[in-house]
């Protein structure tokens, strides 16, 4: 229930890792909190980045990983939702965890399509990632309307590094507190139950026939003692 409410955060990233920073959502109880995260990429060449969460089935993130062209900015919408059952405090939100990875791709390096973005990310080393974690806070009875959190823009360390300009805002287009993202979690649990419901088909099959084996098997050794 309750309006959308927003906050947004600035950070930078460079080549060195940055301090942890705090993302602060704001609103009343109940109410779905936004946040907005916008990402420049002040390099010469293409930027690829992932956003991850210690706590996906709370907060729902599009897009979670995309291309930047250079000295181009994205955005990205951060929803934090209140699923029944979830209790959402200000102790269990400061326990939660984002981490921003970016790479910058060389100026001959063949750059991947969007939907290959996950495949690409598996097969990068560690040690070409430029990463930044990010604490949580919530507040809550916030006057609806911008938030803007303590926080200390970084300077990029030297001139040649690779940077990213990042800050965080939930994006009002969403309808409802997270329903099509929540859609898509929960398509992906019937998918396992499926796999599952399968698995356990073909198992009970194979016990069946076992069991039919057996129980031949024994009215044979039966008959054979009779007659003999």
């Amino acid at each position: 229930g309750g309006g959308a409410y927003m906050c947004t955060f600035s950070l930078s990233l460079s080549s060195q890792s940055s301090p942890s920073h705090e993302l602060v959502f704001a609103g009343k109880q109940n109410s779905e909190m936004l946040c907005s995260l916008t990402l420049t990429n002040t390099s010469e060449n293409t930027l690829a980045y992932k956003v991850k969460t210690t706590a996906p089935t709370r907060y729902k993130v599009r897009p979670n990983l995309a291309l930047i062209d250079k000295k181009s900015v994205a955005k990205v919408h951060v929803l934090l939702t209140h699923a029944p059952g979830d209790s959402l405090t200000s102790t269990s939100v400061a326990q939660d965890k984002f981490l921003i990875q970016s790479y910058v791709f060389d100026s001959s390096a063949r750059i991947p399509e969007q939907r290959d973005l996950i495949t690409f990310w598996k097969s990068l080393p560690r040690r070409s990632i430029v990463e930044h974690r990010m604490r949580c806070r919530l507040l809550y009875n916030v006057p609806k309307g911008p938030v803007s959190p303590k926080h200390e823009e970084l300077k990029p360390q030297t001139v040649s590094s690779p940077h990213v300009k990042e800050t965080v805002v939930f994006g009002s287009h969403f309808a409802g507190p997270g329903v099509e993202a929540q859609m898509s979690l929960m398509a992906g649990k019937v998918d396992k139950l499926v796999a599952s419901s399968k698995q356990l088909s073909l198992r009970v099959r194979r016990l069946t026939r076992l069991n039919c084996a057996i129980v031949v098997l024994l009215i044979l050794v039966l008959i054979f003692s009779l007659v003999y």
